[in-house]
């Protein structure tokens, strides 16, 4: 709920300090959402390269409906945070030093070290298959799909859109490089 709150004060009442502040870093966020719809979010939920509190500010800028966000973005936390109050009622029941190296404790530990490399692979694999549905002319496998509304001007006092041809192909940006 809180993330959603966050998306909806980016999105009616921050939209100027949001786009001024993060800049280029926007772009990048808008162009990966460009392409892959509210799959780009469920990407940057499970391997969280962005913090989370950005990416609702930055998420507030995009046409994404606050239903589909709130649902994509609790669905792409929840693995991790299953993960997480697992380690933390294990680690609430530590009475020695013992326990913290016990088989049940080094298991959940290990779990938070593999899950961004497990969901990483998994939204490789994803976008693999999508991929190649997209080029044999089938489903692109986004959800939310590509829009045609762009934000197009990086001016503080033009923040409008434009509309464009969703044939067009968008610049080839990364999750990788956004910089955080």
């Amino acid at each position: 709920i809180g993330a959603t709150n966050a998306f909806l004060m980016s999105r009616y009442l921050l939209r100027k300090y949001v786009h001024d502040h993060f800049g280029d870093k926007l772009r990048v966020v808008m162009d990966g959402f460009e392409r892959e719809g509210a799959f780009y979010l469920f990407s940057l939920r499970l391997v969280p390269v962005i913090p989370f509190v950005v990416l609702n500010l930055m998420m507030g800028l995009t046409h994404i409906h606050p239903v589909l966000f709130f649902f994509t973005s609790q669905l792409g936390m929840l693995p991790s945070t299953l993960i997480f109050v697992d380690a933390g009622t294990r680690l609430v029941k530590i009475n020695s030093a013992r326990d913290i190296v016990s088989v049940e404790m080094m298991a959940s530990f290990v779990a938070i070290g593999l899950l961004p490399l497990v969901c990483k692979r998994a939204v490789i694999a994803m976008k693999a298959r999508y991929g190649k549905k997209k080029e044999r002319g089938g489903s692109s496998g986004n959800l939310g799909g590509p829009s045609n509304v762009v934000l197009v001007s990086s001016s503080p006092r033009n923040l409008g859109v434009s509309v464009r041809d969703p044939r067009d192909h968008m610049r080839s940006n990364s999750v990788s490089n956004l910089g955080f």
